[in-house]
């Protein structure tokens, strides 16, 4: 596998799945110290990640949200984070696909934090 389309998969299923801003229409509002970098041990990217809760009406559809979201950093400025996932890339990718990893990732840190992690990716975002 190549390891530089990995770290791109990962970045990919960030940005399309939990990145960017909140729609217009709704608000996420960040948890205290419930931050998390996902390492990619073998290319050296990472993403830095906050948990919150995300509300809001669509207006199109009329679906009220209140929901435990993530919000996707542009860029890792590589400051203090309250856990850290850490793998390939490629099981990186596979985690947040709710795939089966090659290799068990590494989690350290927070562990109320990294169980809110886990539990989001395994619920998905709806």
């Amino acid at each position: 596998m190549d390891p530089a389309l990995s770290a791109d998969g990962v970045d990919e299923v960030l940005r399309i799945m939990y990145g960017g801003d909140p729609p217009t229409w709704g608000t996420f509002a960040a948890e205290n110290d419930s931050t998390v970098r996902l390492q990619a041990n073998d290319t050296g990217d990472s993403w830095h990640i906050t948990l919150g809760q995300f509300t809001g009406t669509d207006p199109d559809s009329g679906t009220s949200y209140d929901q435990v979201g993530i919000a996707v950093a542009g860029t890792d400025s590589g400051g203090d984070v309250a856990a850290t996932v850490r793998g390939n890339a490629g099981d990186l990718d596979c985690v947040l696909w709710q795939r089966p990893v090659d290799m068990p990732l590494d989690r350290s840190g927070d562990p109320d934090v990294i169980g809110r992690f886990d539990q989001l990716i395994a619920e998905g975002i709806q």
